[in-house]
């Protein structure tokens, strides 16, 4: 009975230490899941934030990448702009002294005008052809016309009826079409150009008429029957085609 009361004392003993074991083996477990699970939780939130991070810093990089992209795609834009207009006026200055060249050659180099003076012609008329009929009512060729068949391009030009310069303008025009300047440069290409703009542009919107515009500009004549003479629109077509023939030698 003794040693059956050992027995159980001993057996309880060892079932306690495999308890404390048993109880301590699940503590360590239960504490391993709880440390595993907490840096599993850590490493996903670092994980998502670090995402979230380098999708902002890609998203801002992209922004500033597209940006960069663009200003310089409008500078190369800008670039090419001022380029191609660089080009345009080299051309079309190099088409200007073509012009200039083949039309003091009709004259066998006995005309009164200088390369520069006829070149300044030229300028001047394209410039005011622009502000004055920007329509295309009138072009440079019908003012060149105008200008051969009034003074063939004689800048000093002096009418029989006082006019002045190479569209025969009077000193009462110049001050009738109010052109701010010195009587004194009424010979002035850029101001006698000017004036005859405004004066041709003062007789087609009296007459609505391209055709009648033109004889206007000489003053209205009329034949013995009483109609409009056209003696002057002859002269300014075949003045015209002069114009033309060089417009085209110069552009080849």
């Amino acid at each position: 009975m003794e040693i059956r009361t050992k027995d159980i004392l001993l057996l309880s003993n060892r079932l306690k230490k495999v308890q404390k074991i048993f109880s301590n083996f699940m503590l360590i477990t239960i504490m391993s899941w709880i440390i595993f699970f907490v840096i599993m939780t850590i490493g996903f939130y670092l994980a998502i934030t670090n995402k979230l991070i380098f999708a902002r810093s890609i998203a801002f990089n992209n922004g500033k990448l597209n940006e960069s992209i663009k200003v310089l795609g409008e500078r190369s834009c800008n670039i090419y702009t001022i380029a191609e207009d660089d080009y345009k006026k080299l051309k079309h200055d190099a088409y200007l002294n073509k012009f200039t060249a083949l039309l003091l050659d009709q004259y066998h180099g006995h005309h009164p005008a200088s390369f520069y003076e006829i070149k300044d012609i030229l300028i001047a008329v394209d410039k005011y052809v622009k502000i004055y009929f920007p329509e295309g009512t009138f072009t440079s060729d019908d003012l060149l016309a105008i200008a051969k068949y009034e003074s063939d391009f004689d800048l000093n030009c002096i009418g029989k009826a006082g006019e002045h310069g190479i569209f025969q303008i009077l000193e009462w025009e110049l001050a009738a079409q109010q052109i701010k300047k010195d009587k004194n440069k009424i010979l002035d290409p850029y101001v006698n150009t000017e004036a005859g703009c405004l004066v041709l542009k003062q007789k087609y919107d009296q007459f609505r008429d391209f055709k009648i515009a033109i004889i206007a500009y000489n003053g209205i004549c009329k034949s013995e029957d009483g109609s409009i003479s056209e003696i002057y629109y002859k002269r300014f077509l075949e003045a015209k085609q002069f114009i033309i023939s060089i417009k085209n030698k110069a552009s080849k």
